[in-house]
């Protein structure tokens, strides 16, 4: 295979990717919209901590040990950052200062569920 061969079939796994991110993130706003209406923290580091050894633990390689926990640190953050700015969605008071909110598509999880079958070929 050539290098443009491999590059297409990165690309199409970043575009696998980019999907299942989105989706993890949809249900990780759900989870926060939960956790709002029972008055739990957003927050949960021994569920961070545990995510992250699992992930570990199932990992194969190359990507080692390091390069695992940072990848899934710098997803739980960003999960975490839009929980943040979907929190209190629908109430009336103020929620940010000078923060643009980014515009909220609808969902696409009742109908979409194509996490079921996003990495067939």
């Amino acid at each position: 295979m050539t290098i443009s061969d491999w590059r297409k079939k990165i690309d199409e796994i970043d575009t696998v990717l980019l999907q299942l991110l989105n989706l993890r993130t949809e249900f990780a706003v759900e989870v926060a919209r939960l956790k709002e209406e029972e008055g739990l923290s957003l927050c949960a580091p021994e569920r961070e901590q545990k995510v992250i050894a699992g992930m570990k633990n199932l990992n194969d390689g190359p990507l080692d040990g390091e390069a695992v926990t940072r990848i899934f640190r710098a997803i739980m953050d960003e999960s975490r950052r839009i929980q943040e700015i979907h929190a209190g969605e629908g109430s009336t008071g103020e929620r940010g200062s000078n923060t643009k909110q980014p515009e909220r598509r609808p969902s696409k999880l009742r109908t979409s569920r194509r996490y079921g079958t996003a990495v067939e070929p």
